[in-house]
């Protein structure tokens, strides 16, 4: 859940934009394999180097490799249709 991530000393119209986006990003992250979503989180919202990551999916580094690449371009790819159409 992104809901903390927005600063709660920020002025009404900041926070109402900033959850918009995470609305946004979660909704994005739903989009994802399963994998991919396991590999993104851990990598970037839990910090994971890509061995403790590859340790927690139970594969081989190479394959966070390649499940955390496609997330992000995935994601990206979302977000920025999301982003042309105004949110």
């Amino acid at each position: 859940d992104l809901e903390g991530a927005v600063d709660p000393s920020a002025g009404p119209e900041a926070q109402a934009s900033g959850q918009e986006l995470g609305a946004h990003i979660e909704w994005a992250l739903a989009q994802l394999p399963v994998r991919q979503r396991e590999a993104f989180l851990l990598r970037e919202w839990e910090q994971l180097s890509v061995e403790e990551t590859a340790l927690a999916m139970a594969c081989s580094p190479g394959s966070v490799k390649v499940h955390h690449f496609r997330a992000l371009r995935k994601l990206r790819s979302l977000l920025a249709d999301r982003f042309e159409e105004g949110l």
